[in-house]
């Protein structure tokens, strides 16, 4: 990367591999011990600007992805609480107005978080919202209902122009229909929990017509981003946090504890009734009446005649017949 900028710092790493990770974090861990603020970040600004523009009108989401205990979540706190400080330098406010953690922290599976952050609409425009379930997008889970409350949760929230950050372990592993919605993918390369940062990588991901994604560096001013500093964020938003994940954990277990089961059941209600049964209640609605008809003005009718009124096989309208109670196979042998 090149100079420092007059706003943001850019820092050279050199030589790419392991050993600009080292450097950079050396870096980082520097300007934390010196007592300066942290710097401004230009992905938080550039994120704030473009959900707040009222001739773009839109939306942002993005994925962090990484190792187990790597610090997803942390990462997501960190970039959600400077996005919301840059929001509310734009539009006014506090940033928690934005961004706060105990109502603005979502399970998939907790189903009273989303139906309430859905109801409460005219508090719900330029939000900073986090999915901390990263067990719940997954690509073997398309048929949950967590799954399918993502899907509604972005295109119910994006008239809202909101910012959402997934947290996920693996972005290639999302499901289809939820990867396709994310704009920018965070990779959490190194945690240094202690020093009170993350290193991570960031990439902005462009789809051709083929369906083929690409993925590029963040550019900003020219200077193309490898990698990135996520700072711990303040005591405040981990604690509000922690109340988010506990609330939602009594939720569940109590959820579980009624019914045997959590929310995240596989969802077959479109096939509860099989098809056949289905096409037989249809048969029997549109042409029982003719049946019945048929049989009270000749006892004796035939499946033939039954087959050409009704345009229904023999087979099918055997079907309605036994259904019906006429039992014509029956009379038909007696005769």
């Amino acid at each position: 990367m090149s100079a420092v900028a007059s706003e943001y710092q850019f820092v050279p790493l050199g030589p790419s591999g392991r050993g600009a990770i080292t450097r950079f974090a050396n870096s980082v861990q520097a300007h934390i011990k010196s007592g300066a603020p942290n710097p401004p970040s230009p992905f938080a600004k550039y994120v704030a600007e473009r959900i707040t523009n009222d001739d773009d009108r839109q939306d942002f989401i993005a994925a962090v992805s990484g190792p187990r205990g790597s610090g997803k979540s942390y990462t997501c706190l960190s970039a959600l609480s400077h996005i919301s400080e840059e929001i509310a330098n734009i539009r006014g406010g506090s940033p928690l107005d934005y961004f706060d953690p105990r109502t603005n922290v979502l399970a998939l599976d907790d189903a009273a978080s989303i139906s309430e952050l859905i109801a409460r609409k005219h508090h719900n425009k330029f939000q900073c919202l986090l999915i901390d379930d990263n067990t719940a997008l997954g690509n073997h889970d398309w048929n949950t209902r967590a799954s399918k409350n993502a899907v509604k949760i972005f295109l119910t929230m994006r008239t809202m122009r909101n910012c959402i950050f997934l947290n996920a372990p693996l972005f290639k592993n999302l499901d289809n229909s939820i990867r396709d919605f994310c704009q920018v993918t965070f990779w959490v390369e190194k945690g240094f929990h202690r020093g009170g940062f993350n290193v991570v990588r960031a990439n902005f991901h462009e789809v051709s017509q083929s369906g083929k994604d690409y993925k590029h560096r963040l550019n900003f001013g020219g200077n193309k981003v490898d990698l990135w500093a996520s700072f711990a964020p303040s005591k405040t938003i981990l604690d509000y946090y922690d109340i988010a994940r506990e609330e939602s954990a009594k939720r569940l277990a109590t959820l579980i504890a009624e019914t045997g089961s959590s929310v995240r059941e596989r969802d077959y209600s479109s096939n509860k009734i099989p098809t056949v049964q289905k096409n037989l209640q249809h048969d029997i609605e549109a042409h029982g009446d003719t049946v019945l008809k048929m049989f009270k003005e000749n006892p004796k009718v035939s499946m033939r005649q039954i087959a050409a009124r009704t345009l229904l096989s023999p087979l099918n309208a055997s079907r309605v017949v036994e259904h019906l109670g006429l039992k014509f196979i029956v009379r038909k042998k007696n005769d």
